[in-house]
């Protein structure tokens, strides 16, 4: 039976020790109190849920650290911002192709023509939403459009530069000509069914991240129709049946290989999960995933692996020059290097500290006119150290920024 609610709120302080009183441990209570002040109480508790030992008590497991909830909310912020990037390439690349196709088979108005609508009730609805985004926007295209022409809307070439991907999503939905479907959707090679199934669902994805809600181990309500035959590349890659994010992470790897085959988002994401030692089966992740084709990096390839280099993506050189002397130590320091001597804070030595004779020689002052040679060699270094990629390893050390970073000595 529902009851009043009759709760209080409580200070940052108590809220503090009401953690410790269930089992948190907390080593920093004033880090605590910064955190519960600027992300809320609330707003952590989905966080602590996996650690709780009995929810209806509120009890945690022996050993919880605040610390560790506090990372498992930085981890789910890092990867919301790497589906949002994943996620614009893909909606501006299929707006692209929506109206490439639909302005060389049915016009440069032909996105206003309802005869080329499954259904003219939803016509009307997609219509009167772009007319508002349209009428609403002050994109210096549209006023333009608005000063030299007599129509309210512009061709579809321009209007699909202020669509939504939701908007996008029910616009393709609702097209009616299975050939202008099935042009759209081959650029993917993808059957249009299945296109229309992705861009639904990663609508759903979108506006969880753009809302700033937890993603990591949630379960969707929408999901997605996955692949049966094609395209090929993609069998075995899915969990069939699964609500959970990996299916999309897979989607979104296997788009960026189409139309960005130099991205780095998959190491990127790999780096990530590596990064933070997060639990991937409460992703949905299979065991064995990092084996699968998809997840092979440049051993797996689609039909545009050879394609352009992709214009968004910074060169190595441009990538070196964003790495500084804490992006290193706080990587180094994760995997026990240890600082030593200091040459007039314009070099630093890390060593191994268990007896070896490794070192780096680290630069600390970016004016260095050889910063960048120095950043690379320590690169290929920690790279060799650890049988990876120098790519991979710049990944991870771009990564350690953020309260990583800011947690560190100078």
């Amino acid at each position: 039976m529902k009851r009043p609610f009759q709760k209080v709120a409580t200070t940052y302080e108590q809220q503090v020790t009401l953690l410790q009183q269930r089992g948190m441990i907390i080593d920093d209570v004033r880090q605590a109190q910064f955190y519960l002040q600027h992300v809320n109480y609330y707003r952590l508790g989905a966080y602590w849920l996996p650690f709780e030992a009995d929810h209806a008590a509120h009890r945690f497991k022996p050993d919880t650290r605040f610390d560790e909830v506090l990372g498992l909310y930085i981890f789910d912020r890092e990867l919301r911002l790497l589906l949002l990037d994943a996620i614009e390439r893909l909606e501006v690349s299929v707006r692209s192709q929506w109206a490439y196709q639909i302005a060389h088979r049915h016009g440069a108005r032909g996105h206003l023509d309802p005869a080329l609508a499954l259904r003219p009730d939803h016509w009307r609805g997609n219509l009167s939403s772009l007319t508002e985004e349209v009428d609403r926007s002050h994109e210096t295209f549209i006023r333009h459009f608005r000063n030299r022409y007599v129509e309210r809307l512009p061709p579809v070439w321009a209007a699909c530069e202020v669509m939504s991907l939701g908007q996008l999503s029910r616009w393709y939905a609702n097209l009616k000509p299975m050939s202008t479907r099935r042009a759209i959707a081959d650029v993917y090679a993808l059957d249009q069914r299945i296109l229309e199934s992705w861009l639904h669902h990663l609508t759903h994805v979108r506006n969880f991240c753009a809302h700033h809600s937890r993603l990591w181990n949630r379960e969707f309500t929408i999901t997605t129709v996955l692949p049966q035959r094609k395209p090929a590349s993609l069998e075995g890659q899915f969990v069939r049946g699964s609500r959970k994010l990996y299916n999309s992470l897979v989607i979104l790897l296997y788009v960026m290989d189409l139309i960005a085959p130099c991205h780095h988002w998959r190491s990127r994401v790999k780096a990530l999960l590596s990064k933070h030692g997060v639990d991937v089966s409460q992703m949905g992740f299979p065991r064995g995933w990092n084996c699968l084709r998809i997840w092979a990096g440049d051993r797996y390839l689609t039909r545009s692996a050879t394609g352009p280099a992709d214009v968004g993506e910074p060169s190595r050189d441009s990538r070196l020059k964003k790495l500084s002397w804490t992006h290193v130590h706080a990587y180094a320091e994760r995997r026990g290097w240890q600082r030593g001597q200091t040459f007039r804070n314009r070099l630093v030595i890390l060593g191994r500290g268990d007896g070896s004779l490794d070192q780096l020689l680290v630069p600390m002052d970016p004016e260095l006119t050889d910063f960048t040679e120095m950043m690379q060699r320590v690169v290929q270094q920690l790279a060799e150290g650890e049988g990876r990629h120098p790519e991979s390893v710049l990944d991870d050390l771009l990564l350690m920024d953020g309260e990583d970073v800011d947690r560190l000595p100078g």
